[in-house]
C-alpha cells in the first residue's frame, strides 16, 4: 500500500517520460500563478517531507525576505575563496569535444538508464521559479548553499541568462536555460561562477573549470550536485 503523502502545496504525479512536456505545458499556461518542479520518485519524496518537516519553523516569505540581502557579488567571491579560478591555465579549452546536458538526471532511473515510472511533479504557487528553494526549504546541508542563497543566485542567473529551476531532488537541482552563453568568454565566466556555487560538479565531474565551461556552451540544462 502506498504511503499518502502530504505536502503543503500541489503536486501530481507522471510518468518520467511525459515530466518535461508537463512541466512546460504548464508553465506557459501563467494564469495557473505556480511554477512546475519536477522531485523524482516517491523515495525523493521521502527525503522532502524530512526536510519540510525539519525547517517547519521556517516560512517561505520569511527565507525570501532574507535572500534580499544576500549579496551576489560578495557570495561568489567569499565561497571557496581558497581555490583560485583567475589561473589562465583553467581557461584552456578543452582539446576534445565535451558533451553538453542534453536532458535531465532526475527524471532517469540510474539502475536502468530510462525515464522513471512516475514522478512528483509540485506546483510550487509562484510565477519566479528562483523562490522555489524557498518553499521547498532546501539547502543549507554540507556544502549545499542556504535556500536564501539558492534563490539569489538563481535570480541573478534568471536575468542573466533565462535560468529557470525545473527539478529538485535531495541532491540534485537542475535548469531549463532560455539563453545560454554563446562564446567561450561567456561560458567561462559562467563556469567560475557555478564552480563557485557548486563546486562538487567540477572536482567530481568535469574536473576543470573549462571542462565545465565547454558543457555549458550552448545548453539549455544546467545540473547542480552536493554530495
Amino acid at each position: 500500500m502506498k504511503k499518502d503523502i502530504i505536502l503543503p502545496f500541489d503536486y501530481i504525479i507522471v510518468p518520467g517520460s511525459e515530466a518535461i512536456k508537463t512541466c512546460m505545458e504548464i508553465r506557459k499556461d501563467t494564469s495557473r500563478g505556480v511554477t512546475p518542479i519536477i522531485l523524482g520518485d516517491a523515495a525523493e519524496i521521502e527525503y522532502l517531507e524530512d526536510s519540510l518537516e525539519y525547517n517547519n519553523h521556517l516560512t517561505p516569505q520569511s527565507i525570501i525576505k532574507q535572500s534580499e540581502n544576500v549579496n551576489i557579488k560578495d557570495f561568489l567571491n567569499n565561497r571557496y575563496a581558497e581555490f583560485a579560478t583567475d589561473d589562465e591555465s583553467l581557461e584552456e579549452w578543452p582539446s576534445e569535444d565535451v558533451e553538453s546536458h542534453n536532458g535531465l538526471v532526475s527524471i532517469i532511473d540510474f539502475m536502468t538508464g530510462n525515464p522513471l515510472d512516475e514522478v512528483y511533479i509540485a506546483l510550487i504557487p509562484t510565477l519566479d521559479s528562483y523562490k522555489v528553494p524557498a518553499y521547498l526549504k532546501y539547502g543549507d546541508w554540507n556544502d549545499c548553499p542556504s535556500p536564501e542563497e539558492h534563490i539569489a543566485i538563481f535570480k541573478y542567473w534568471y536575468e542573466k541568462y533565462g535560468a529557470r529551476i525545473i527539478a529538485v531532488t535531495h541532491d540534485i537541482i537542475e535548469c531549463t536555460v532560455d539563453n545560454p552563453p554563446k562564446t567561450k568568454e561567456e561560458a567561462i565566466k559562467l563556469a567560475k561562477e557555478q564552480f563557485k556555487y557548486c563546486i562538487d560538479i567540477v572536482a567530481q565531474g568535469t574536473e576543470t573549470i573549462s571542462g565545465l565551461a565547454a558543457s555549458l556552451l550552448n545548453s539549455k540544462y544546467w545540473y547542480f550536485w552536493w554530495d
